[in-house]
Order: structure tokens, then sequence, then C-alpha cells
């Protein structure tokens, strides 16, 4: 069985801002440094960082687990309340706290 590592640099847009709700929408090539830039800009933070800002948010959400960790403020990955995911056949499929589960063909 081989290994299948992907690269997502290319893919490292803001997609929305969403102020008053407090949420944004990004693509999973954006590194944390700049993620963090962004929001600042937008008086807006996550409740805990990871110490390795160099890291993708989908690398350090989804990929490695890795997170920053607060007992109050919870994991960077607590943040995240939608994503949106593409199987290898291009089958997308969408998780959120307010849907569930759902995708399409």
């Amino acid at each position: 069985a081989g290994v299948l590592s992907l690269r997502l640099g290319g893919m490292r847009r803001v997609l929305c801002i969403d102020a008053a709700r407090r949420r944004v929408t990004v693509e999973p090539g954006l590194s944390l440094r700049e993620l963090r830039r962004v929001l600042a800009a937008h008086d807006l933070t996550v409740g805990s960082w990871p110490m390795l800002l160099e890291q993708t948010v989908g690398g350090a959400t989804l990929g490695a687990g890795s997170h920053g960790s607060a007992p109050r403020d919870g994991t960077l990955a607590d943040a995240v309340v939608a994503l949106e995911l593409r199987c290898g056949a291009g089958r997308r499929v969408s998780l959120s706290e307010e849907g569930g589960a759902g995708g399409e063909a």
C-alpha cells in the first residue's frame, strides 16, 4: 500500500468573512499565520492557536490534528463549524454543526 500526500498550498484564498456571525470561510492551504492576520483585521480570533503558524488550516485541523489547547477555549479544530470534502471520485461531502452530513454526487 502506498501513501498519498496532497499539497494544498495553491488553495489559500479567504472566500468569505462574516464578522457579524464571527465566521470565515477559507481554503485548506491558507497558513495559520495568514488566517490570524485576516481575522485580526476584522477584530476576530480563535481561542487558542497552535505554536507552529506555518501549518495550513487543512493540515492543522484535519491532517495532523495539531492544535493549540486551552481548557476554556478548546482546540483549533473546535472552532470549525463546517467543512467541505472531496472524495477520490470527486463527490462533494459537506459537514456542519447546523446541518449534519450531506453530500452530492
